[in-house]
């Protein structure tokens, strides 16, 4: 079982475990607004797998759908300003791995956007692959690539 299978059956067991396990395996970047970020875009990932679960234990309902469509907007907007926020402060100083960490803040814009259309073609099938790869990006992206940014943005 990998390390993300491992998180979502915790969140099955235990909503509260789960939510501390996940906050407590975040690693630091070494810039408070951006583990302050990292905290709050955990917070829409726990609220669309909260909706995710409701969604499938109802099974499909338009409020549901709606419901989906409301946190992925939650999503797209705060990325938007979290990811504009960290690109910034990583072009202030120079950041050598800028070019790569701008591609994958795009590879993820583009995916919230891909689902933003499936959930607008209702398709439920594609919707629930989401729910992995949010938390499969999300752990990968802060725990391997935004850390690298740590000694360059630390203390700016």
């Amino acid at each position: 079982m990998s390390e993300i299978d491992t998180y979502l059956a915790l969140q099955l067991e235990s909503p509260e475990k789960f939510r501390q396990v996940i906050s407590d395996n975040i690693k630091d970047v070494a810039v408070e607004q951006f583990n302050r970020d990292h905290l709050h875009l955990l917070e829409i990932f726990l609220r669309f797998h909260a909706v995710m679960e409701n969604f499938r234990m109802s099974l499909v309902s338009e409020a549901g759908w709606d419901e989906v469509e409301g946190v992925l907007v939650d999503l797209a907007d705060y990325t938007k300003t979290h990811l504009d926020a960290e690109e910034a402060a990583m072009k202030r100083v120079d950041f050598p791995d800028l070019m790569s960490h701008l591609a994958a803040h795009d590879r993820f814009r583009l995916m919230v956007s891909a689902y933003q259309e499936v959930v607008s073609a209702r398709d439920p099938v594609k919707l629930f692959a989401l729910k992995y790869n949010l938390f499969d990006w999300f752990f990968k992206h802060i725990n391997t690539l935004d850390v690298r940014y740590a000694p360059f943005l630390g203390g700016h």
